[in-house]
């Protein structure tokens, strides 16, 4: 191959280049590769990690060691030039060859997408070294001798096209000696680990299925073998209901799960009693009408042979899953068209609330990733099965080949875009995933594939694994908070097909999460970290979640607007929104959170969320991340004074008094005399004995501080077009709003408001540690005491410029996400807050809103607030705690409604009063 002197050279040369000599070697390079590429002066050392024991004396005493991975990522140039000079350059021809691989683009969703299509040849892709396979380490512990350091290292292609996915370049092992088609450890070579592997078409790939469950069988510890008692004791119980049934392989019926007595002295306890192992399978339905079993049919199943008369009428996903059953050497195995009866409700809400105990305790989950149910299992069929793989050399005994993570593939399936799929596969400890034609194993410890040889105990880490999503359960016992809301984020990407089951799909990972955080999910909220979950917000335009025709506003709605399970659409915990209290979680739900959330019961009784003595708290071992402590109901140390509302009302008559040292405003506390507050405590104390049973209503919000005489700003240009008073803005609330403030005289110290459904009185019931049933759920109404004021909103910026800005551009749309951020002003204009709403509810409704303060806020970002109006008499830097997080809401008569999450000034609720809200 003639070398190309007037090729161009798409990057500096500047690596590597001092080891340009004139060898054997790179004339080979020269004949390879085009002047760009040789830069990069590769060989087999550069892919290969060379531990500092390895290198000789006579390396030791030479110079340095060249760069072999860096931060700074050189350009290739544009894929039309890559392919140009991909004739005459092995290297740009990988290249090429990774955007031509099967399952590289990402499919077209629109017009814009569509543009791009067409504009891929000027995509640009730059490639850069990055560190890879780690053996597990041999001792735990933060001594650095425990740490283990890289093996490997690859070379990732990214494009600047939404269209192109990430690959990247591994060595791929050369075959110095035969090696079987398994990763049991008696057939390992040490120095394969990590490197690219060749997949031969006519070689099955059972064994090498069979060898990974082994080795994390065997090998693995801690997530992948770890279940606390309560889980094992919960999956027993279920296993004894005749509600629950598998699927016999062998004799072809369903059945119950058989239990071997391991403690014969014990029969009849739970802990002697161990499951017989079983496979559950996970996959697209497809057909809704395809066969599965009904009340009509399921003794027909239930006798031996009962199913293979209709294994035939059974999607393909099913069949080939059955076959893989068998072949892996297991009985039993869970379907849900098979295993449960699908026209009864019953059946179906016993098993669908339990997903947890039954993907956590199977053996190994199926996931059939490659279509939906009709597409079947591609990697165990050699006729449909991908073999093709991109491998060149670009160098004397340096083959290289293209690979992408797994998660590529899967993010791309069908499979991954459906809701109940989500659980399926994080509750699993063992998933073998289909997609792309290939079979990947994955576990809570590593994953492995068939194209890379990964470590002698499958226990290593590789690339392969980042944003792998069972790798965020092993956060689980650190900080369950944390893993609740990437699970959330995920979770609402995907697709269900009755919106009703928002919360059932769902449910196995709230179960998982509950045993961890000791408090129960409140419609989808755990009550453990409750006030920060409510600072979800949504990603793109949302809709409210409806399963029947609510035509009136007086109606209890099927799902409350407060939590992102009333909404269609994806909701993330946003870094502007929660800066500054996800440092020290626990220690921000004590100090900085006040109200008292009571939720209606099945019966319309209110029940209390929290309670500070019979509550348990949250038993993740990072205390950051725990929950509510003791702390916040007593009312010490909350960072506030515990002096309670009279006090403030006799500050508040004496609003127009010079102040002395005793009323000096600091961070929208008072300091009034020790002596004052000692007094109030003790009383407080006193009544807070005498009624033991509702001990937990007596923190009270901190008071919104008296209006301040502040400086006048300094002139900016933000306030040219500060939002201003509207005249059609309406002086007072609706007429019905204002019957219904009538009727449900507010009273401070009990709640008034009830509803159509339970009309007689509002009834405090006491805490309950499980507060529904199956036949009695919990209602969507939420009950409390809080600030409340009405303020303006005005759009702070055209909507394009709003996107550009905060860069939430869709990775596969240019269009708007349906947001915008807005202005909140205060009663005389003056700007006091941000929040982000959906623009079109904005554009339809007035400027003059409710807002209500929920906790406070540390400080606002540069998004929230790019210029400081000196609002509060403070430089930005000294601000801190200064602020409510606010919810804009909407009146639908008795009852309010979420529209949007913000912060405030605390000083723009001076004008502010406390009143019961009904929020649903």
């Amino acid at each position: 191959m003639m070398d190309r002197t007037d090729a161009p050279e798409p990057f500096d040369s500047g690596i590597g280049s001092s080891h340009s000599s004139t060898t054997g070697r790179q004339l080979q390079l020269h004949k390879r590769l085009c002047k760009g590429c040789r830069a990069l002066d590769l060989s087999v050392e550069c892919f290969k990690v060379q531990g500092s024991s390895k290198r000789t004396s006579r390396d030791s005493a030479s110079a340095a060691p060249s760069l072999r991975s860096y931060t700074s990522p050189h350009q290739l140039g544009s894929l039309a030039e890559i392919r140009k000079r991909s004739s005459e350059c092995e290297l740009c021809a990988l290249v090429t060859d990774s955007v031509e691989e099967e399952g590289s683009r990402v499919p077209l969703v629109d017009d814009f997408s569509a543009k791009a299509g067409h504009d891929m040849d000027k995509a640009t892709c730059s490639i850069s070294w990055e560190i890879d396979g780690r053996e597990a380490p041999k001792r735990s512990g933060h001594n650095p001798a425990n740490l283990v350091r890289g093996i490997t290292r690859r070379m990732h292609l990214r494009w600047d096209s939404p269209r192109l996915s990430d690959a990247y370049l591994v060595y791929v092992a050369p075959d110095k000696f035969a090696r079987t088609a398994s990763d049991a450890d008696r057939v390992w070579a040490k120095d394969s680990m990590f490197l690219g592997r060749n997949i031969t078409q006519d070689v099955e790939n059972q064994a090498l299925i069979r060898s990974w469950l082994d080795l994390c069988e065997k090998s693995h510890k801690g997530p992948c073998r770890q279940r606390n008692e309560e889980h094992v004791d919960r999956f027993v119980e279920m296993v004894s209901h005749s509600y629950f049934g598998v699927i016999d392989v062998q004799n072809m019926q369903l059945t119950q799960l058989p239990c071997e007595t391991t403690i014969p002295e014990k029969r009849d306890s739970r802990r002697s009693r161990r499951p017989e192992p079983y496979v559950a399978l996970s996959y697209v339905w497809g057909d809704e009408k395809a066969y599965t079993t009904l009340t009509e049919n399921v003794m027909l199943h239930r006798m031996h042979g009962g199913l293979e008369d209709v294994l035939l009428r059974l999607p393909k996903a099913i069949q080939d899953a059955i076959d893989l059953v068998r072949r892996l050497g297991f009985r039993y195995m869970w379907i849900d068209r098979l295993c449960i009866v699908q026209n009864s409700s019953r059946s179906w809400k016993l098993n669908a609330y339990n997903m947890d105990l039954i993907y956590g305790n199977a053996a190994l989950t199926i996931c059939a990733a490659d279509g939906d149910a009709t597409v079947g299992l591609r990697a165990i069929r050699p006729q449909s099965r991908n073999t093709k793989q991109y491998k060149r050399s670009v160098a004397p005994g340096l083959e290289l080949m293209v690979t992408r993570p797994p998660e590529i593939y899967i993010r791309a399936s069908e499979w991954n875009e459906r809701a109940w799929t989500f659980q399926e596969r994080l509750l699993s400890r063992r998933c073998l995933i289909f997609t792309n034609g290939r079979v990947y194993f994955q576990c809570r410890s590593t994953g492995m594939s068939e194209d890379i040889f990964g470590d002698q105990k499958g226990a290593g880490w590789s690339l392969d694994l980042v944003d792998a999503p069972l790798q965020m359960f092993r956060q689980l016992e650190n900080r369950a908070f944390w893993v609740y809301m990437k699970s959330v984020e995920l979770y609402t990407e995907r697709k269900l097909t009755q919106a009703k089951d928002i919360q059932a799909a769902f449910s196995g990972m709230a179960n998982m999460m509950e045993e961890r955080m000791a408090a129960p999910f409140i419609h989808g909220l755990p009550s453990s970290h409750f006030d920060l979950a409510l600072l979800w917000e949504p990603v793109k335009s949302m809709r409210r979640r409806k399963t029947s025709d609510q035509t009136s506003d007086h109606l209890i709605p099927d799902f409350p607007s407060w939590s992102w399970t009333g909404w269609v659409g994806e909701t993330k915990y946003h870094d502007d929104l929660t800066g500054g209290i996800l440092d020290n979680v626990s220690q921000w739900l004590d100090t900085h959170t006040w109200i008292q959330w009571w939720v209606r019961d099945g019966h319309g009784d209110l029940r209390p969320l929290w309670d500070n003595v019979r509550s348990r708290e949250d038993l993740s071992s990072d205390a950051n991340w725990r929950g509510y402590t003791e702390r916040r109901g007593m009312g010490r140390g909350r960072g506030r004074d515990s002096c309670g509302s009279r006090a403030y009302r006799h500050r508040r008559r004496s609003r127009s008094r010079s102040r002395s040292r005793k009323h000096t405003y600091k961070s929208f506390r008072r300091e009034i005399d020790p002596d004052h507050i000692r007094r109030l405590r003790v009383e407080d104390e006193v009544k807070y004995e005498r009624n033991d049973e509702f001990r937990f209503d007596r923190v009270r919000p901190p008071p919104p501080p008296p209006a301040l005489a502040l400086p006048a700003p300094p002139k900016m240009p933000f306030y040219d077009e500060r939002p201003v008073m509207s005249d059609a803005a309406p002086p007072h609330p609706t007429h019905d709003a204002a019957f219904y403030d009538m009727f449900f005289e507010d009273n401070e110290k009990e709640f008034n408001i009830t509803l159509r459904d339970y009309p007689y009185r509002v009834v405090k019931a006491p805490f309950n540690p499980k507060p529904e049933t199956s036949e009695f759920p919990l209602l969507p109404i939420l009950q409390f005491r809080t600030w409340h004021t009405w303020l303006h909103i005005k759009q702070s910026a055209p909507p394009r410029q709003q996107v550009q800005d905060r860069k939430v551009l869709t990775m596969d749309a240019g269009s708007s996400t349906g947001l915008a951020r807005y202005h909140i002003a205060d009663e005389v204009g003056d700007w006091c807050g941000s929040i982000v709403l959906d623009a079109e509810w904005a554009a339809m409704a007035g400027e003059r809103q409710e807002f209500i303060a929920i906790s406070e806020a540390k400080c606002f970002t540069l998004a929230e607030c790019p210029e400081w109006t000196y609002y509060i008499p403070k430089e930005r830097e000294q601000s801190e705690w200064d602020l409510f997080y606010v919810l804009l809401v909407e009146r639908k008569e008795e009852k309010w409604e979420r529209v949007g999450v913000g912060k405030v000034f605390k000083e723009a609720f001076h004008s502010s009063k406390q009143r019961e809200i009904m929020l649903s």
